[in-house]
Protein backbone atom coordinates (compact mmCIF):
# COMPACT_ATOMS: atom_id res chain seq x y z
CA UNK A 1 0.00 0.00 0.00
CA UNK A 2 3.00 2.23 0.81
CA UNK A 3 4.71 2.02 -2.31
CA UNK A 4 1.10 2.74 -4.08
CA UNK A 5 0.60 5.81 -2.26
CA UNK A 6 4.27 6.38 -3.08
CA UNK A 7 4.06 5.69 -6.85
CA UNK A 8 0.43 8.19 -6.61
CA UNK A 9 2.48 10.70 -5.28
CA UNK A 10 5.08 10.85 -8.00
CA UNK A 11 2.96 10.80 -10.62
CA UNK A 12 1.41 13.59 -9.05
CA UNK A 13 4.25 15.74 -8.83
CA UNK A 14 4.92 14.74 -12.66
CA UNK A 15 2.07 15.93 -13.57
CA UNK A 16 2.04 19.11 -11.99
CA UNK A 17 5.53 20.06 -13.27
CA UNK A 18 4.01 19.06 -16.49
CA UNK A 19 1.33 21.63 -16.00
CA UNK A 20 4.07 24.02 -14.70
CA UNK A 21 5.81 23.85 -17.97
CA UNK A 22 2.94 24.32 -19.86
CA UNK A 23 1.71 26.81 -18.27
CA UNK A 24 5.00 28.52 -18.60
CA UNK A 25 5.15 27.74 -22.34
CA UNK A 26 1.78 29.32 -22.70
CA UNK A 27 2.99 33.00 -20.66
CA UNK A 28 6.29 32.74 -23.12
CA UNK A 29 3.68 32.31 -26.12
CA UNK A 30 1.69 34.98 -24.86
CA UNK A 31 4.63 37.54 -23.98
CA UNK A 32 5.97 36.94 -27.74
CA UNK A 33 2.65 37.55 -29.17
CA UNK A 34 2.79 41.18 -27.59
CA UNK A 35 5.84 41.56 -28.36
CA UNK A 36 4.89 41.05 -32.22
CA UNK A 37 1.83 42.62 -31.55
CA UNK A 38 3.94 46.10 -30.29
CA UNK A 39 6.72 45.50 -33.19
CA UNK A 40 3.86 45.62 -35.67
CA UNK A 41 2.35 48.69 -34.18
CA UNK A 42 5.76 50.63 -33.93
CA UNK A 43 6.29 49.40 -37.63
CA UNK A 44 2.67 50.71 -38.77
CA UNK A 45 3.85 54.25 -36.33
CA UNK A 46 6.81 54.42 -38.66
CA UNK A 47 4.75 53.89 -41.70
CA UNK A 48 2.59 57.04 -40.58
CA UNK A 49 5.06 58.98 -39.94
CA UNK A 50 6.93 58.37 -43.10
CA UNK A 51 3.90 59.27 -45.13
CA UNK A 52 3.03 61.87 -43.27
CA UNK A 53 6.69 63.44 -43.70
CA UNK A 54 6.31 62.59 -47.53
CA UNK A 55 2.74 64.42 -47.37
CA UNK A 56 4.70 67.42 -46.43
CA UNK A 57 7.92 67.19 -48.59
CA UNK A 58 4.90 67.19 -51.35
CA UNK A 59 3.09 70.00 -50.22
CA UNK A 60 6.45 72.41 -49.72
CA UNK A 61 7.13 70.95 -53.22
CA UNK A 62 4.16 72.34 -54.76
CA UNK A 63 4.23 75.33 -52.51
CA UNK A 64 7.64 76.20 -53.90
CA UNK A 65 6.27 75.66 -57.33
CA UNK A 66 3.40 78.16 -56.91
CA UNK A 67 5.85 80.80 -55.30
CA UNK A 68 7.92 80.02 -58.41
CA UNK A 69 5.03 81.08 -60.44
CA UNK A 70 3.84 84.10 -58.68
CA UNK A 71 7.96 84.79 -59.03
CA UNK A 72 7.19 84.84 -63.54
CA UNK A 73 4.27 86.20 -63.18
CA UNK A 74 5.85 89.20 -61.69
CA UNK A 75 8.33 89.09 -63.51
CA UNK A 76 6.17 89.22 -66.66
CA UNK A 77 4.52 91.86 -65.56
CA UNK A 78 7.23 94.13 -64.44
CA UNK A 79 8.97 93.08 -68.07
CA UNK A 80 5.55 94.32 -69.86
CA UNK A 81 5.71 97.66 -67.84
CA UNK A 82 9.25 98.19 -68.66
CA UNK A 83 8.14 97.60 -72.08
CA UNK A 84 5.52 99.84 -72.38
CA UNK A 85 7.64 102.77 -70.48
CA UNK A 86 9.83 102.51 -73.10
CA UNK A 87 7.49 102.61 -75.71
CA UNK A 88 6.15 105.76 -74.35
CA UNK A 89 9.46 107.09 -74.48
CA UNK A 90 9.80 106.46 -78.06
CA UNK A 91 6.61 108.65 -78.54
Amino acid sequence: MSRHVASSSGFQEEEEEEEEEEEEEEEEEEEEEEEEEEEEEEEEEEEEEEEEEEEEEEEEEEEDDDDDDDDDDDDEEEEEEEEEKNEWREW
